[in-house]
């Protein structure tokens, strides 16, 4: 079962560290591991997983085709910022307000541990 994502302008995020426990509406409990869907969680609990660093907010997928799938891009400390803008959206990296300093850091986060294990 996919997590139902957030409609109407409310906020995402995306685990992009270990593993997070999102409870289901049929009651069973989904592990949310980076490369999970992005999903809606209570804004207090989004802020300390944010915090935590465990996960980040990203904007919600428009459509299916939004949402990677596969092998993720591979990026570089020599890429222009626009460049890893575009890797950062695969990787569910969120760069509002970031320093390229700050996106490749998160970038690197993700790629050392893409299974969350």
């Amino acid at each position: 079962m996919r997590p139902t994502l957030c409609k109407g302008g409310c906020t995402v995020i995306r685990v992009i560290k270990g593993s997070y426990g999102l409870a289901m509406p049929d009651g069973t409990v989904q592990a949310m591991r980076p490369g999970s869907d992005p999903f809606e969680e209570s804004k207090s609990q989004e802020a300390l997983l944010v915090k935590q660093g465990v996960a980040v907010y990203v904007d919600e997928p428009t459509k299916e085709s939004d949402v990677h799938h596969g092998e993720l891009p591979v990026f570089n400390v020599g890429m222009k910022l626009s460049e890893l803008k575009e890797v950062a959206a695969a990787y569910g990296v969120n760069v509002v307000g970031k320093k390229k300093s700050e996106i490749l850091s998160d970038l690197n986060a993700v790629a050392e541990n893409p299974d969350g294990i």
